[in-house]
């Protein structure tokens, strides 16, 4: 500032810069004051951030856990994440009603306040719900019989032997796959009776049978054996 007495003065700096200040006073004859060997006043430029919230909910709140919320600087690059509880599947990010993602980890640049909804769907009950553990890997129902879980989709049956359960089967009905027979359909209130899919017709197994097993084709009327 030259050629002045004021007191203050507006300074306009640039972000992370940093200032240094010396007054030198000339009287009215041109007589200069020396400069001073150290800044009478120093000062550092930081303009501060635009800082925004991320809320996380999920809905039903049962259903599953969310990450990544909270606070983050304008640019940030974030990513929230969604994770099921048992019984439960990932559906969709939703943003005020509308969905905004399909994918359990979301990414993206924050702008703005925002605030995501993860929405979890409950799966249908397995469809052996309700069995009855009998230690050791061996479950039982009262329909069914006597069976494991091999792991996987495998199971023995002590009269059916290796089966294996298809991942859409509900308590509505089990798919089942049998050696040498092909995948079956059945359920509580139709077993000892078989739907096979190949060539969709209906069996009925021979109670207890084994090694080998029976089925009794009721349109040719012929029994079919299974080891």
């Amino acid at each position: 500032l030259r050629g002045t007495d004021a007191r203050s003065a507006v300074f306009h700096g640039d972000d992370r810069g940093s200032y240094a200040f010396y007054s030198v006073a000339v009287d009215n004859v041109g007589n200069r004051e020396a400069f001073a060997p150290l800044a009478q006043a120093a000062t550092r430029v930081e303009v501060a951030e635009d800082v925004f919230t991320i809320v996380l909910s999920a809905a039903p709140e049962t259903g599953g856990t969310v990450s990544g919320g909270g606070s983050f600087a304008q640019g940030a690059v974030v990513t929230v994440t969604a994770e099921a509880a048992a019984g439960y599947a990932f559906a969709r990010w939703e943003e005020a009603g509308q969905v905004v993602s399909h994918n359990q980890a979301h990414t993206f640049t924050v702008s703005d306040h925002r605030s995501f909804v993860a929405r979890f769907t409950a799966l249908p009950p397995p469809w052996d719900h309700g069995f009855t553990n009998r230690g050791t890997g061996w479950r039982e129902l009262e329909w069914f019989g006597l069976y494991a879980a091999l792991g996987g989709h495998w199971h023995w049956h002590t009269t059916h032997g290796f089966f294996e359960v298809a991942p859409q089967s509900t308590l509505d009905g089990v798919y089942l796959y049998l050696p040498d027979m092909g995948w079956l359909w059945t359920r509580d209130l139709a077993y000892s009776f078989f739907f096979r899919l190949e060539d969709r017709l209906w069996l009925w197994y021979l109670p207890e049978s084994t090694q080998p097993q029976r089925f009794l084709n009721l349109e040719s009327g012929h029994w079919e054996s299974s080891p």
